[in-house]
């Protein structure tokens, strides 16, 4: 039997060196597949990087000093008109729109209190950023027709009860639109055109247009009373200035009792029928209620 050959050590072992754990042909192996891995790595690094999406972004200003746009719509339309992507602008009219692919693009600006406007075509492509600025033009807004119906009756008037009691049907009203209308020279010029009522002379004083009276009360007075004048109860903002009726005469003219121009509205109650019990009281000659500018202001 021949002896085991012993395997000879590396040449570049020395005794005093501890043994490498390859040998140098070994090593060259491996130095190598090192360079093979870098040359991979060096070669991935240098390859082109996918871009990121492409970033159209921009103003939306009004065309003069430049006011921002708030809540402008944009949109990025394609070739064939479709809208491929959108965005509102903010408070300071800016806005940004990723895209996805390379193309012919318009980009459309529009909003409520402006004219639309449109930039275009684009030619947009990976990797680049396009700034787009828009200067719209505003325009007014049409509106529908618009009715507003105001009711002119006085807050004073409509506290005192007037409106109401006329709602009710009974007695003649004379409203502050009607004295502005007729413009009456002297207060009882508004009674002469109400049916039912006439004038005398009173006492004969001289100056006075005289004192009206109700046909109507005249009638439906008690006959023991016939031959006896009978005189209508007179108001003056809820307080009675004539007591009326056949036992008290009047003081003087209707028109000493207020001016024309101190008449804000008038209501007539011609007999006791009409008249509301709050004013009736005992009188069967009808009542007169003046409600003047100034009472009624404090009302």
């Amino acid at each position: 039997m021949r002896p085991l050959r012993q395997r000879r050590p590396c040449r570049s072992f020395r005794p005093h060196r501890p043994l490498p754990s390859v040998c140098p042909r070994r090593q060259h192996r491996r130095f190598a597949l090192d360079g093979v891995v870098g040359l991979v790595c060096a070669a991935a690094a240098l390859a082109p990087v996918p871009a990121s999406a492409q970033q159209v972004h921009g103003l939306v200003l009004y065309n003069y000093e430049d006011v921002p746009v708030a809540l402008a719509t944009v949109s990025l339309i394609d070739t064939a008109g479709v809208v491929v992507a959108s965005a509102f602008t903010d408070v300071n009219g800016r806005f940004s729109i990723p895209i996805e692919a390379a193309g012919t693009y318009s980009v459309h600006a529009e909003h409520l209190t402006a004219f639309d406007m449109v930039d275009g075509p684009l030619q947009l492509s990976p990797g680049s950023n396009t700034m787009v600025a828009f200067h719209m033009v505003p325009h007014p807004i049409a509106l529908e027709a618009l009715t507003v119906e105001v009711d002119g009756r006085s807050r004073a008037l409509t506290r005192s009860g007037f409106f109401e009691r006329q709602r009710n049907g009974f007695g003649y009203f004379v409203e502050p639109a009607d004295i502005e209308r007729r413009r009456p020279i002297r207060a009882s010029d508004l009674l002469r055109t109400i049916p039912g009522v006439r004038f005398i002379e009173s006492n004969g004083m001289a100056g006075n247009s005289g004192y009206p009276m109700m046909s109507y009360a005249m009638r439906s007075r008690l006959t023991t009373n016939a031959s006896r004048p009978c005189f209508p109860r007179v108001y003056v903002d809820g307080i009675v200035v004539e007591q009326g009726g056949t036992a008290f005469g009047p003081s003087g003219g209707f028109d000493q009792i207020i001016a024309a121009s101190d008449v804000a509205a008038m209501e007539v109650y011609r007999s006791p029928a009409e008249t509301p019990v709050q004013f009736g009281g005992m009188t069967a000659c009808g009542v007169i209620l003046m409600w003047t500018r100034m009472g009624l202001i404090g009302r």
